[in-house]
């Protein structure tokens, strides 16, 4: 058996420092895309349809507080352990640790961290059915809990969904603006979510509002102001707002795009949401009618 032994120790090391993949890794590290989010949400009366999408997730794994990688030699960081481990053959187990406790646990090999370079290995019987949660999925778990929603679209004029008589002017500026200014619909706004004794905590906020005026144009507003009855002339927005210079009907939309700071289970992430609120507007022109009187 020492020669087994030994066989195990020397392979895992140039694993681990020539970074030759030696099994699968238990929390891969790198892009996500199957957090959930609203996709298809009608929206309150008149305010139109709207759509979501992931653009992006990030994760990262940390020791006391730094960020190391999340795979190592093809292993997968343990938070709970602080080191990184992966399976091993059931007679490599039985070689270090004798015969399992009992049926179903996977005997494991752990690297430990020392000022970021590997460390002494440990071997260990682990209990798949009570392994800590995977963070990433927690986190997608807590983002669904604080069910973000595209922003319900204010403008003057009125947009057709809202107001199916109303219209605008070419060379008279109109604006444009968030109906709302709730959580769930701007931030900031947070949740946590749990399985166990472990749990992750996610911030989300919108970091940037961008209108497409469905010719082409688009318009990136940091805030909005409301259009109330005392600003009814030509005025342009103070903060987020357009001027057509044709007229036409225009399929418009609101984009907010949403990050989101994810932490928890030794591991920490980022990711980028985007959701769309749709609606219509008529854009007419004034008739300059000329007679000559005889």
């Amino acid at each position: 058996m020492r020669w087994l032994r030994v066989a195990v120790v020397a392979a895992v090391i140039a694993a681990l420092w020539n970074g030759v993949c030696v099994g699968s890794a238990l929390h891969p590290a790198g892009e996500y895309g199957d957090v959930p989010v609203i996709v298809e949400d009608p929206g309150a009366p008149g305010q139109g349809g709207s759509s979501g999408r992931v653009s992006g997730s990030k994760l990262e794994c940390t020791f006391h507080g730094e960020v190391v990688p999340c795979t190592r030699g093809g292993m997968g960081w343990r938070h709970e352990r602080e080191c990184y481990a992966q399976s091993v053959p059931e007679e490599v187990g039985r070689a270090f640790l004798g015969e399992s406790p009992r049926p179903g646990l996977v005997p494991m090999v752990c690297a430990g961290v020392l000022g970021g370079v590997s460390g002494p290995l440990s071997f260990f019987w682990d209990d798949p059915s009570v392994a800590p949660p995977d963070p990433a999925k927690l986190a997608q778990e807590a983002i669904k809990k604080m069910r973000l929603r595209a922003i319900d679209i204010g403008a003057s004029p009125a947009t057709l969904e809202a107001d199916p008589g109303a219209y605008g002017l070419v060379g008279w500026h109109m604006w444009l603006w968030s109906k709302t200014g709730s959580a769930d619909r701007w931030g900031p706004i947070s949740a946590t979510a749990t399985a166990g004794s472990y749990s992750v905590t996610a911030t989300a906020k919108v970091v940037k509002l961008e209108w497409d005026m469905g010719n082409g144009d688009k318009v990136v507003c940091k805030s909005t102001t409301p259009r109330t009855g005392d600003r009814q002339g030509n005025e342009k927005s103070p903060t987020c707002g357009y001027m057509y210079e044709k007229r036409g009907i225009y399929d418009i939309s609101a984009t907010t795009y949403w990050q989101v700071d994810w932490s928890g289970i030794g591991a920490k992430g980022v990711t980028s949401l985007e959701l769309t609120r749709h609606a219509t507007v008529e854009i007419s022109e004034i008739q300059v009618v000329t007679t000559n009187d005889p």
